[in-house]
């Protein structure tokens, strides 16, 4: 029990140091881009740089709030628990975005297919245990593959998955995920692998 236990913790820390590069990446940008119009209008108080740049301010504001939601969740399921109480409806969609990013950065061509982007409904889905599954099964699907090597996720209100057969990793990360989150189900079969999510978790946007 305790090896299966520190398996199952070891593939999540895996996926949390997998993206550490993207988030420190990210993080840089913001910081550039604001040390930068600090250094200008320092400079310069009345050229009105704040007033021009209010767009790119906002964009930035929006990457950081994203950016801290994301280390919140990847730092609590490393065992970490800096979400607290901390609920967001953009938890699936920020984690596995930057869990695509990251696998593509290491030559994996990831396609997510989905109809439209998934809203959680329901509060046990935007804690991290949800967007942690859903990433975590792309990472996991991926780690034995090399660049070049393609990936298909699909993602819809009844769950997740995808047309390969589940490696390993991928049972293992299911395993751990079934544990966390009791109310998924897990199918695995020759032509693929499968997590179905209780009805009225996510919904799409209307």
């Amino acid at each position: 029990m305790g090896d299966d236990q520190s398996t199952m913790m070891s593939s999540r820390l895996d996926w949390a140091a997998g993206l550490m590069p993207m988030l420190l990446h990210e993080l840089n940008n913001a910081t550039q881009f604001l040390g930068m119009l600090h250094s200008v209008h320092s400079q310069d108080p009345s050229a009105g740089l704040f007033e021009r740049s209010a767009q790119g301010l906002g964009e930035t504001a929006a990457t950081v709030e994203d950016l801290g939601l994301l280390m919140a969740i990847v730092s609590t399921a490393a065992g970490t628990d800096l979400l607290l109480e901390r609920r967001s409806p953009r938890g699936v969609d920020v984690t596995l975005n930057m869990t695509i990013r990251a696998l593509r950065k290491r030559g994996i061509d990831v396609e997510l297919v989905s109809a439209a982007r998934l809203t959680p409904s329901r509060d046990e889905a935007m804690g991290w245990e949800l967007p942690w599954a859903i990433a975590g099964s792309a990472w996991a699907a991926a780690a034995s593959m090399k660049a070049g090597d393609a990936l298909k996720v699909e993602l819809d209100t009844n769950g997740w998955g995808a047309d390969c057969p589940a490696t390993p990793e991928v049972l293992v990360h299911a395993e751990a995920a079934l544990e966390l989150v009791s109310e998924l189900s897990f199918q695995s079969s020759e032509a693929g692998w499968r997590f179905t999510l209780p009805e009225g978790w996510v919904s799409t946007p209307s």
